[in-house]
C-alpha cells in the first residue's frame, strides 16, 4: 500500500526558476519573458534506500504558451540541487514532451542550482502550446529534528522568482510504506506560497 498525500506534504512552499532565454538577435521582438505558464504539475515519490536515506523521485509537467512569432527558442528550469547545505545528488532522468518525445537538453552546473536547459535547435524556435515533462531524482532530502523528534520534508514546487503569470499549479505527494511509519501517523500537511500555514489534507489509499 501507499499512502497519498493531497496536494502537499509537511511544508511545500514556492522557490525556483523556469525562464524563457535563447534571445533572437531581432531587437525589435518582444522580451523573451513574454509568455504565459499554463499549468505546472509536481509529483513527488518520496521513499527510503537500503541505507535508510531518503529518496525522491520527481515528475514535472510544465505547460507554456509562447508567443506565435520567432522568439523563443526553449526554456531553463533551475532546479536547487543543495539542500540544508549537502548536496542531493541530483540526477535528470529524462526531459520529454506530453507524448514521451525527447526533447533536447543539457545542464549546467552553478552554486546550488542546476540549469536544465531545453532547446531546439540555432535557427529554430518553439510556438504556441509547448508541454515538458521532466523527470529527476534526489536522495537526502528530509531533516530530522532531534530537539523535538520531528522529521521534515520542506520543498519548493515552483518558484518566487517568475516573471509570468500561471494558470494552475498542482504538487502531490506519494509516500512509501516505510516512509509513511516514520511519522507514525502524526504527519503534517501545509500548502500555499512562501510563509503560509494553510493546513492540507493527508489521506491513505
Amino acid at each position: 500500500m501507499r499512502r497519498l498525500l493531497t496536494t502537499v506534504l509537511f511544508v511545500l512552499t514556492a522557490a525556483g526558476l523556469l525562464v524563457a532565454n535563447f534571445q533572437t538577435t531581432d531587437a525589435a521582438r518582444a522580451d523573451v519573458n513574454d509568455f504565459v505558464v499554463e499549468s505546472f504539475d509536481a509529483v513527488y515519490e518520496l521513499a527510503k534506500d537500503e541505507e535508510g536515506r531518503s529518496t525522491l523521485k520527481t515528475t514535472e509537467v510544465i505547460t507554456i504558451i509562447f508567443p506565435e512569432f520567432d522568439q523563443n527558442r526553449g526554456v531553463i528550469r533551475d532546479v536547487p540541487h543543495v539542500f540544508d547545505d549537502h548536496s542531493t545528488d541530483l540526477n535528470v532522468k529524462s526531459v520529454t514532451d506530453e507524448h514521451g518525445k525527447p526533447r533536447n537538453y543539457k545542464t549546467e552546473e552553478y552554486g546550488e542550482f542546476l540549469s536544465i536547459i531545453i532547446a531546439v535547435p540555432e535557427g529554430s524556435f518553439v510556438h504556441g502550446k509547448q508541454t515538458y515533462v521532466l523527470e529527476y531524482t534526489q536522495r537526502d532530502v528530509t531533516k530530522f529534528y532531534k530537539d523535538t523528534g520531528v522529521e521534515e520534508f520542506y520543498w519548493d514546487v515552483n518558484g518566487t522568482d517568475w516573471a509570468q503569470p500561471f494558470g494552475r499549479i498542482s504538487a502531490k505527494i506519494t509516500l512509501s510504506d516505510e516512509v509513511f511509519a516514520t511519522f507514525n501517523g502524526d504527519a503534517v500537511c501545509y500548502r500555499g506560497v512562501f510563509g503560509s500555514d494553510e493546513q492540507c489534507e493527508v489521506a491513505g489509499e
